[in-house]
């Protein structure tokens, strides 16, 4: 049951901390002087939290180092993506780009939030080494290591992703993604997410105390939804959108049927 209850918390935070990050990059920029910087007032006191708890091995601090890691990688990728944190200016460019230049571009723009994600990392490594509570942790190494599966994929190119629903101050990102094409790079990112997601499985299975499961459950939930994602991506946009209204489709008949 304990088990269940992370996998729903975990789904849970996981949605509302994406929603909350889309609001706020889509507002209008003059607020988000004061949205990031009530954020990073919770995520230095979130990395507080991580520090205080990491020898803490009782549920409720588990939940909460869990809670605490995803709020501070959640600042992360809010200050990328309301500008704050990018990386040096470069001239516009029309696109046509050879890929050595669209990586060498795509670095330069996110150098600042990429070495601030290494600096994330590296915290993380450090503070968790030898001790019991790293729920909070492992997902900040976690979603570090998957989001830069995601940026890969995107890079080399996948099925359905145009950027099109970024804002206007981040569409000149969408110069440096590849062709829409299937690329064998996000097969290798599936399978990453596979593996990452059957180690946690069996560290469920295999943890010996109830602290030890729940933070594989967590884990494990990371990797899940990021198979999904890159699945997602690979997926032909109008085939995408068919399959999704067939599954629109299935719950109106079924809704009828109920009533």
């Amino acid at each position: 049951m304990q088990i269940v209850v992370a996998v729903i918390f975990a789904i849970v935070l996981w949605w509302v901390s994406t929603g909350a990050i889309i609001v706020m990059y889509r507002k209008d920029a003059w607020t988000y002087d004061a949205t990031v910087g009530a954020y990073s007032v919770v995520a230095a006191m979130s990395m507080v939290f991580l520090v205080l708890l990491r020898h803490n091995t009782e549920l409720w601090a588990v939940y909460a180092s869990f809670t605490a890691g995803t709020l501070v990688w959640g600042w992360n990728l809010a200050c990328y993506y309301t500008g704050f944190i990018t990386g040096p200016k470069e001239p516009q460019n029309d696109g046509n780009l050879t890929d050595a230049e669209r990586f060498r571009h795509a670095m330069i723009r996110s150098a600042y939030h990429e070495g601030l994600s290494v600096l994330l990392v590296a915290c993380s490594a450090g503070l968790a080494w030898g001790v019991a509570n790293i729920a909070g942790f492992g997902c900040i190494i976690l979603f570090y290591a998957l989001h830069m599966l995601a940026k890969l994929s995107i890079y080399f190119g996948v099925a359905n992703f145009t950027g099109t629903w970024l804002p206007a101050h981040l569409q000149y990102i969408t110069a440096y993604f590849g062709p829409m094409r299937f690329h064998w790079f996000s097969l290798g990112g599936i399978g990453a997410g596979v593996a990452g997601s059957i180690w946690n499985a069996m560290g469920v299975y295999t943890a010996t105390e109830t602290h030890q499961a729940v933070t594989y459950a967590f884990w494990g939930l990371i990797c899940v939804a990021a198979v999904l994602e890159l699945v997602v991506l690979l997926i032909p946009a109008d085939k995408l959108h068919r399959f999704l209204a067939f599954l629109t489709h299935l719950s109106g008949a079924a809704n009828t049927k109920m009533l």
